[in-house]
């Protein structure tokens, strides 16, 4: 039987990666999958003749399992899950040398598979060589849309901010200036705020805006506050993805931003390109005092987890 490891470290790439182990065992693939951290000769004791990973951009154990797998003649297929950052993710830097990034990846798996065309053209102009670059979908997209729970309640008076680890990864970001500015406009208009934290997030950095109207949430059933909350709001995240999927109240804040192109809902124009306060205030105004929805339209496909185990089946094992 043909044997297939899983691995990803980051949550995005367990996002994307762990909904293909029940689709490809139903396929008749043997499958052993471990997240976050890989046992020790896990790679020898099972033989796998392909492994699947994540694309993380900071920790290097993916990168380090490509490289094993070759001088080992293992197939090795990797998933990226979001539009962000697509050449970094096969070099040997991390996004805190992103300075030093200078668009030639040289660490690569044998097949690559991104969310759509418009990211694997993106990713060849980042370096990475076309011939490698698979556009299939990401499963974690079918996931979200066939298990979101049914959800009648709502919190009117409440927005969400769902938060990003740019301090973390990158030493510098703007997400504690983008909750200032939505925590002062629910004060002054007596909104309630909660403020979603990224796994890689502590508690402690958004102290200063404990609040008896605000929460801090390490965990949550995110899909399910955000079906609940009047609006949600993050910069860049996939969780904006998450929501336009659903067709959820949704927004986009990049304060101080000069390039909607950086995000993949605001360069395609599902979103509008809000990156000052003004602008900010105003759509908060007209979506959750007013009540007037935003507009959007949004469109992606939802049969990645059966095109990859036809691709695997079809081109990786018969190669």
């Amino acid at each position: 039987m043909y044997k297939i490891l899983i691995y990803a470290h980051d949550p995005g790439g367990i996002n994307a990666t762990k909904p293909l182990e029940e689709s490809l065992r139903a396929a008749g693939f043997e499958v052993v999958s471990h997240f976050k951290i890989l046992p020790e000769n896990t790679i020898n004791n099972f033989n796998p003749d392909l492994i699947i990973t994540g694309t993380s951009a900071n920790d290097k154990t993916e990168k380090n399992i490509w490289l094993k797998a070759k001088n080992k003649n293992i197939k090795t297929l990797a998933i990226l899950d979001h539009w962000v950052n697509y050449g970094i993710r096969f070099s040997k830097y991390g996004l805190l040398e992103l300075d030093k990034f200078n668009k030639n990846p040289d660490i690569f798996p044998d097949y690559i598979i991104v969310p759509n065309n418009f990211a694997k053209e993106e990713m060849i102009k980042d370096g990475v060589r076309a011939e490698i670059i698979f556009p299939l979908g990401n499963p974690h997209f079918e996931q979200i849309k066939l298990n979101a729970p049914k959800c009648s309640e709502k919190y009117t008076d409440t927005i969400l901010f769902c938060s990003e680890p740019y301090i973390e990864d990158y030493g510098a970001g703007k997400e504690k200036i983008a909750a200032s500015d939505i925590y002062n406009f629910c004060k002054k208009n007596s909104l309630k705020l909660i403020i979603k934290l990224h796994p890689k997030e502590d508690v402690s950095k958004y102290k200063e805006f404990e609040d008896i109207n605000v929460k801090i949430l390490k965990e949550a059933a995110l899909t399910e506050l955000m079906q609940k909350c009047a609006l949600t709001i993050s910069m860049t995240s996939m969780v904006l993805i998450e929501g336009a999927i659903l067709h959820l109240p949704i927004l986009s804040y990049q304060p101080s931003e000069t390039n909607p192109d950086n995000f993949i809902l605001t360069k395609q124009k599902v979103l509008p390109f809000i990156n000052n306060n003004i602008e900010l205030c105003k759509y908060l105004t007209d979506i959750v005092l007013n009540r007037q929805p935003l507009e959007y339209n949004f469109d992606i496909n939802f049969d990645a987890k059966e095109k990859i185990a036809n691709f695997i089946r079809g081109e990786i094992c018969q190669s």
